[in-house]
């Protein structure tokens, strides 16, 4: 039985995008209709009282910006709101925080190994003065647990939003069964009903409340979402650093990638987005900002956003998951990051990663999301219904993503799927490939003659030798998937190599949801599979003429085959398809190369010396 999976990843690469491509101008006017009539919206959605900003970055440029102001605004707020306006971000910040810990571990300031002990050890001297058998074991909590949601910590410590602590929300507690308890088991600090006003809890205040809780579960067993953590992680960076985290943010990123409209300052309302619900707009975080401070807008996000899809080691590296949800198949966390992977999203059915950090406070809810298999980063911000975001975030990503697939998709047509062959006059060697691109197959080769050997019927043996029984009536293609490798080899030139992985592809019989047995979905990811003398067999190497991510292929390269085949024109390649059609027609037997080979094969011709497959004519 063959599993039921997926070739991984985007079957094209990241497209060069602009905001003049017909496919994404299409898109993007179907997306502005779909929102300036509310399509889909929730019924009771309150548009009226919701002003929100959407903004869609590539790695270069901003793509498109859409706002809306809400009729009903905060007295004092912004009369328009634009790419300029600020919002309150929420855990957005969280992503600020984690960069800042990231970029001083690549100065060899901390290491996110180390233990949160290491620079808080009082939390280690107030748990054990306290003699809180059950504290947490902050010896065994890593600054890399406390960026991934793998601290095993309690979510809040006394602040949330509206209030975390039941105490602090419930006129009775005991009418619903809990002990009458005073209100001195509670810090005098942040929210409760002994001190409305909200003033935040010192460092002290803040280390001694935590130290004296117990864990929810050990560290590093398992994802659960913690706001105290990211506070921790902020002090450790204070600690490390000898600054104050808003200035060690200001130095290291804000001022860097001129972000002007962020900060933990409170700005003047009259740039501000204020609904008029009850709101945050004003609240100190104080301790929390490293969690939940900062201000910002939507440019600024973009240029944050941007920083990430340009830097390509930051994103390798930064844009990974570390543990699973334990709500969904397709859910995990990253640092902090809240990936969502889907099939449903493209056109082709393969699946896309999407790296989420959303955030929350009274009065906003708000997304950042990036798709790196596009090259494409989303900013949705709202202020005043909370329904506003999800409806917003399935809208664009719905009518956005498609878009992309086919834009990568075109442009890998026009720039790698061609006929490439080894010319006369560099010698009698018998070598060509073709390569093609449709929905279901990606970029994949129609023919591959590796000095007079038909290479697609050597891969499908060795591909189906260890199988116990053979359906010679599944059909295979063999994709090239694409490997961010693309280092530059002339650049004053242009010439740079794109790199794909050959991958066989087994077409999976269709089959209803009970058909499928246990592991029929278990699929190992190997992509390095045999070498020939030290170099991949199966790897396709395209040099590109042009600006890097784009130009045409003028010529591949086979690293196991000692070779490189240059790109013949579209005319020519029409012309060497239908010379085919003329040639003498061989059976199966007649054909050396294919002895023993288990499957059904039609089709063959010879051309000279050379022995080919009849495909894709026309």
């Amino acid at each position: 039985m063959i599993a039921r999976c997926l070739s991984g990843g985007t079957p094209y690469g990241p497209p060069v995008l602009s905001p003049k491509d017909d496919s994404l101008t299409q898109s993007l006017s179907s997306l502005l209709h779909a929102i300036e009539n509310y399509e889909d919206a929730p019924p009771a959605f309150a548009k009226a009282n919701t002003s929100f900003s959407i903004e869609i970055t590539s790695s270069t440029d901003t793509l498109w910006t859409h706002h809306h102001t809400a009729d009903n605004r905060a007295s004092g707020s912004t009369k328009k709101v634009t790419s300029d306006s600020v919002y309150r971000i929420a855990s957005i910040s969280k992503t600020f925080t984690v960069l800042l810990a990231l970029l001083q571990q690549e100065q060899g300031v901390l290491s996110l190994e180390d233990s949160i002990a290491k620079w808080l050890p009082e939390l280690v001297e107030l748990r054990d003065a306290t003699g809180n058998a059950d504290g947490p074991r902050w010896e065994n909590i890593t600054l890399r647990s406390l960026a991934s949601q793998l601290s095993g910590l309690p979510r809040e410590s006394v602040r949330s939003t509206p209030f975390w602590d039941l105490a602090n929300d419930l006129d009775d507690p005991s009418s619903i069964g809990f002990p009458p308890l005073g209100f001195e088991k509670l810090p005098s600090c942040d929210r409760n009903k002994t001190s409305m006003d909200p003033v935040p809890c010192s460092r002290g205040d803040f280390l001694k409340d935590i130290a004296s809780r117990s864990s929810v579960m050990p560290s590093n067993y398992r994802s659960s979402y913690c706001n105290i953590a990211f506070s921790l992680l902020g002090l450790a960076l204070e600690s490390a650093t000898s600054q104050s985290f808003s200035s060690l943010l200001s130095s290291t990123i804000l001022d860097p990638l001129a972000m002007t409209r962020t900060s933990f300052d409170t700005p003047p309302s009259a740039i501000g987005v204020i609904p008029t619900i009850r709101n945050d707009w004003s609240l100190n975080l104080g301790h929390l900002n490293a969690t939940g401070g900062l201000y910002s807008s939507s440019s600024d996000l973009s240029k944050f956003l941007r920083h990430i899809l340009s830097n390509s080691d930051l994103k390798h590296t930064w844009l990974k998951p570390t543990s699973f949800s334990y709500a969904s198949m397709q859910s995990a966390y990253g640092m902090p990051w809240e990936i969502y992977r889907t099939t449903d999203l493209t056109p082709s059915g393969a699946p896309v990663e999407i790296y989420t950090k959303a955030g929350g406070l009274a009065g906003y809810s708000l997304e950042i999301l990036l798709i790196p298999d596009y090259d494409v980063g989303v900013t949705i911000l709202t202020a005043g219904d909370p329904s506003a975001m999800p409806w917003l975030r399935r809208t664009v990503t719905e009518k956005l993503v498609p878009a992309l697939e086919d834009i990568a998709a075109e442009q890998t047509r026009d720039s790698l799927a061609q006929t490439y062959t080894h010319r006369a006059e560099q010698g009698s060697l018998n070598s060509t490939v073709t390569f093609a691109v449709d929905e279901r197959k990606g970029l994949h080769a129609t023919r591959w003659i590796s000095n007079g050997t038909d290479m697609l019927a050597v891969l499908h043996d060795f591909s189906t030798r260890w199988q116990e029984t053979k359906d010679s009536d599944i059909g295979y293609h063999v994709e090239l998937l694409p490997t961010g490798h693309s280092p530059a080899l002339d650049p004053d030139n242009g010439l740079w190599k794109d790199r794909r992985i050959v991958k066989y592809i087994p077409h999976q019989p269709r089959r209803s949801q009970g058909d499928f047995a246990a592991w029929d979905d278990f699929c190992h990811g190997d992509l390095d599979n045999g070498r020939y003398f030290g170099e991949p067999v199966l790897v396709v190497d395209f040099l590109r003429q042009g600006p890097f991510g784009k130009g045409r292929a003028e010529r591949v390269e086979l690293p196991a085959f000692r070779v490189g085949l240059d790109r013949v024109s579209t005319a020519e390649g029409r012309e060497y398809e239908a010379g085919l059609m003329h040639d003498e027609r061989l059976m199966v037997e007649q054909v050396p190369f294919l002895a023993g080979v288990e499957t059904k094969l039609k089709g063959w011709y010879r051309r000279g010396l050379e022995i080919v497959e009849l495909v894709n004519f026309g």
